[in-house]
């Protein structure tokens, strides 16, 4: 990997877990939830983080602040999901919210793939492993952990306890790809983490 390649796995992993920000107005907008001083604090910290890794990525290529601009698109739509996941924690039982996900998601992806015509089927053994393996860990432990989440913690702040998610994605980046982060992008990182530690100090107090 070339050295002045972007950083694009830390960046972009941390730009969407921007998403509190947004998910904290459309709390205040569609569901009337107000966040609390320490999770408004929070959200200060990972914007700065935000804003230094923005600031890595500048100059280095069109297509690195392009890839940004996705992130933070990213960033809205699952703030958007995140609200309307809790809004219909009373009106839609768990199991019932996370399989309706999971099915058009699934149905979805299966109708891209065959309009692009990738195929479906014809993959080796340890690819169908991998393939139930991301399934099971990130889809249905995962998601399906968020969303339980969703029935009982505000919105807001269920998103910044995502925030946990750079520091593996940072780590499995450098073990898988050799990709080591730039100093900004590290700093940026920090601020972001450091926004979590503050969530969990505040709801500890």
């Amino acid at each position: 990997m070339s050295k002045d390649r972007p950083r694009a796995v830390a960046a972009s992993v941390l730009l969407v877990n921007t998403a509190p920000l947004f998910t904290l107005a459309f709390s205040w907008w569609f569901l009337a939830e107000r966040a609390s001083a320490a999770v408004l604090g929070a959200m200060g910290l990972a914007l700065a983080g935000a804003v230094l890794i923005a600031l890595g990525d500048w100059g280095r290529s069109a297509g690195s602040l392009g890839g940004d601009a996705l992130a933070m698109a990213g960033a809205v739509t699952l703030s958007l999901y995140h609200v309307i996941g809790r809004g219909l924690r009373d009106a839609l039982p768990l199991s019932a919210y996370v399989l309706g996900v999971w099915a058009t998601a699934a149905a979805t992806l299966a109708l891209l793939g065959t309009l692009a015509r990738v195929p479906l089927v014809a993959y080796p053994l340890r690819t169908f492993v991998v393939f139930f393996a991301l399934a099971l860990v990130p889809t249905v432990l995962g998601h399906g952990l968020v969303n339980r989440s969703l029935r009982s913690i505000p919105a807001p702040t269920v998103g910044l306890f995502l925030l946990g998610e750079p520091l593996g994605a940072s780590l499995l980046a450098y073990a898988v790809f050799g990709e080591v982060p730039g100093r900004l992008t590290v700093a940026g990182g920090a601020l972001v983490l450091a926004a979590l530690v503050v969530v969990v100090r505040s709801e500890r107090a």
